[in-house]
């Protein structure tokens, strides 16, 4: 990718927001300093993306910055492409960024403290059914998780293979809704008990919530791999 700076530029800093993005779009001029919502703009949704970037700065609440990175180091054969295929891959970049986000916050939920191998299940196992079943949900979750993160480490990740973690994460999720029921206020008394990462009833609301919304990410990514 060329770099430039801003001496480059044919154009100053305050003008960069009035600049189109590719010529062959229609012309149009609206200033940061105007309020009306950006959204009345590129009406087609392979601009989605580009409105709310904008409206972001306008309101003051600009995207993630990281995001941000991700898609302005977008291969330029792709930008040279036009619209449509920047739309995609957009697309496609938000989709991996949204599923890793997830990891990190489910991630960090379980950091409190990793006893999930080793308290639970180890050296003291529980001793009810009903304990095994949280002590195989963990576990489970806890693999997935692990498998996860590594295949991240991968530019283009196989779908199979986070198929299969998703089925996991599933399977985990299930296990562990299906235990807090069988449990029903039983359940935190438990999991503080067995030393579960986290402490207290907000575990039991937070954990599968967390699990979800990275199932539900890990979801819309599933379409942009191969």
């Amino acid at each position: 990718m060329t770099k430039l700076s801003l001496d480059d530029l044919e154009f100053s800093s305050d003008e960069i927001f009035d600049r189109v993005l590719w010529p062959q779009e229609i012309d149009f001029v609206v200033s940061l300093e105007e309020q009306t919502p950006f959204k009345g703009f590129f009406h087609d949704s392979k601009f989605s993306f580009w409105r709310e970037w904008r409206q972001g700065f306008i309101d003051g609440l600009p995207l993630n910055w990281d995001l941000q990175w991700r898609i302005a180091l977008i291969n330029e054969n792709i930008w040279d492409a036009g619209p449509d295929a920047v739309a995609t891959e957009i697309e496609r970049v938000r989709a991996r960024w949204e599923a890793e986000k997830a990891l990190t916050d489910l991630s960090d939920s379980l950091s409190a403290q990793v006893t999930a191998r080793q308290g639970i299940g180890g050296n003291n196992p529980p001793e009810s059914i009903q304990d095994e079943l949280l002590v195989g949900s963990i576990t489970l979750i806890w693999e997935a998780k692990e498998e996860l993160s590594t295949a991240f480490e991968e530019e283009n990740p196989d779908r199979a293979r986070i198929e299969a973690i998703l089925v996991k994460f599933k399977s985990g999720l299930g296990s562990f809704l299906k235990w807090c029921a069988s449990k029903g206020d039983l359940a935190v008394d438990t999991l503080i008990k067995w030393g579960v990462p986290a402490a207290g009833a907000g575990y039991a609301a937070k954990y599968p919530e967390k699990l979800e919304a990275l199932i539900d990410a890990l979801e819309r990514w599933l379409p942009y791999l191969h």
